[in-house]
């Protein structure tokens, strides 16, 4: 995952770390480990998924985090 990719998105649907957190039923720790650069948790294969879902809610274009949402996982795990 490259470094940056979920708080890229998080930043680019405005949302802060709780916004996200409550909006993904998970914990602000949760979120915060997911956009560490190193030594971060992986993020579940959900989440994409999620992150669009909340884009739509939002009324923004799904498309405008499209690119972030690729990022999160290298061509080999998409794939699978």
């Amino acid at each position: 995952m490259p470094a940056g990719a979920l708080k890229a998105i998080r930043i680019r649907l405005h949302l802060s770390n709780p916004e996200l957190a409550g909006l993904l039923r998970v914990g602000v720790d949760t979120v915060k480990k997911w956009q560490r650069v190193t030594g971060g948790d992986p993020i579940p294969y959900r989440v994409p998924a999620e992150l669009a879902a909340v884009a739509r809610r939002l009324s923004l274009d799904a498309t405008a985090v499209a690119d972030g949402i690729d990022a999160l996982w290298p061509p080999s795990d998409k794939e699978a």
